[in-house]
């Protein structure tokens, strides 16, 4: 009995003994923190007042990282809002208010608690929505989307982003459907895009496969009977022969009108007897003007003869050769080919 005594006794001067150093330890471990987290907060101070904002909130993070008080974390959430990133701001600000009351804290601690929590009221509107509906997505396919490179819930309810511009990425595979939006504080946006249906074809089963026969005689080219001439379809532009030649053929006749009006005019003119245009009489004067009027219309009747007989001519020999026609032919005990056109 009396060992068992001196065993407990023993153990327990032990575990006191252990134990204050370990406190010790702690408490150092405890102080270099919170001199730690002095440091980089006033630091952090610093850079945010010379609106360094990205800067401080890295100086921020660190000094929560050694201690959490409500101090750094209001200062924390005040710097993201200045860059406008409400989000965290608002986490920030959630945070230093579900900090316990600690009746050894300071007065300024108890102050940056209090401010927290009517920052946190405040900034609650401010911060947009929004909701991504995903339409083309069949039931067991697998989809995502994503805000800015970060997963994103969709065909859900709204979810709150940081005011500004988003990418917004839906994707199925390798097909991706990309959009941008840009929200205002306090906005609630709903986005939707659309994949295209995976069409998947199903060969119909109660269609007949091809017989091997019927695919074979297919392949096999048709064979005229005896007999038939194969005859190509023309190329277009043998109206040309006949418009051609009787364009020539009234060009011909304008020229001939044209030179019989032409010696008509001659007749007249020596008719006249009007040299260098001066006639002794009035008659003459008269035979004189329409042996003019007739020489006028010979001219013209001839010029516009050589037009219309050029341009027939031209058109006839434009005018493309007959197509040639090829195929076989055949009788009784005779066969050949045949092949008809003009070169």
């Amino acid at each position: 009995m009396t060992s068992s005594k001196s065993l407990a006794a023993f153990l327990a001067l032990t575990l006191v003994c252990s134990a204050s150093p370990l406190r010790t330890v702690l408490a150092q471990e405890s102080a270099a923190d919170v001199d730690a987290a002095r440091t980089l907060y006033k630091e952090g101070r610093a850079l945010k007042d010379a609106k360094r904002y990205r800067e401080a909130v890295e100086k921020f993070k660190a000094a929560r990282a050694h201690k959490t008080t409500a101090i750094i974390l209001l200062d924390l959430g005040i710097t993201y809002e200045a860059l406008g990133e409400l989000l965290q701001a608002h986490e920030a600000y959630a945070a230093a208010t579900s900090l316990p009351p600690d009746r050894r804290e300071s007065v300024n601690a108890a102050r940056a608690r209090a401010e927290s929590g009517a920052r946190l009221a405040a900034l609650a509107p401010r911060i947009p929505t929004l909701r991504v509906l995903v339409i083309g997505v069949a039931a067991g396919e697998t989809a995502k989307v994503t805000v800015d490179g970060a997963d994103f819930p969709f065909n859900d309810k709204p979810r709150q982003v940081n005011p500004g511009k988003h990418r917004v990425v839906a994707s199925r595979g390798s097909e991706e459907r990309v959009s941008e939006v840009e929200l205002r504080e306090g906005e609630f946006r709903e986005l939707t895009l659309t994949l295209l249906p995976v069409v998947v074809a199903v060969p119909d089963a109660g269609a007949p496969e091809p017989d091997a026969a019927d695919a074979g005689a297919a392949e096999q080219p048709a064979v005229p009977d005896a007999g038939m001439i194969a005859e190509r379809p023309s190329q277009g532009g043998s109206f040309l022969v006949p418009v051609g030649l009787t364009t020539a053929a009234v060009g011909l006749v304008g020229m001939g009108v044209g030179t019989f009006l032409g010696l008509s005019a001659k007749s007249k003119f020596s008719d006249a007897n009007c040299p260098g245009g001066q006639c002794a009489t009035s008659d003459a004067l008269t035979k004189y003007k329409d042996a003019q009027s007739a020489g006028s219309t010979a001219t013209l009747f001839f010029i516009l003869g050589g037009v219309a007989t050029a341009a027939g001519l031209t058109m006839w020999f434009l005018a493309p050769s007959s197509p040639v026609q090829a195929g076989p032919t055949g009788q009784p005990g005779a066969w050949g080919l045949t092949l008809r056109g003009s070169f």
